[in-house]
């Protein structure tokens, strides 16, 4: 879990995250996972006016794998209620976050 509280101009006062990971065999073989977090960041400003602001947002992701002893695969699937947020603020708006997504992560032990 990472939990930040600021007070510096164009970050959000409080920005924190949490993710967790459950292991289970199926039929006997050992690596699958499932994976979830959520990503919560507070309202921030663009300047010391506070003329521009972008509102708080909570983000949801999860995560489906196999481990083996030497490789892996994930699924990992990003803002799951497509939900539309913002990830900094600038004079001219704003910065729009990543809308619903997935991809496909293989890794090798070498």
């Amino acid at each position: 879990m990472n939990l930040i509280l600021n007070d510096r101009l164009g970050a959000s006062s409080f920005l924190g995250n949490l993710w967790t990971a459950y292991r289970f065999p199926i039929a006997g073989i050992t690596g699958f996972r499932i994976g979830g977090g959520v990503n919560c960041q507070d309202k921030s400003y663009s300047d010391l006016t506070n003329a521009n602001s972008i509102p708080s947002s909570v983000v949801w992701n999860g995560l489906l794998g196999y481990q083996a002893s030497a490789w892996g695969v994930d699924v990992n699937l990003r803002n799951l209620t497509n939900r539309r947020y913002f990830v900094a603020a600038h004079g001219a708006g704003a910065m729009v976050g990543e809308t619903r997504n997935a991809f496909v992560g293989v890794h090798a032990d070498l």
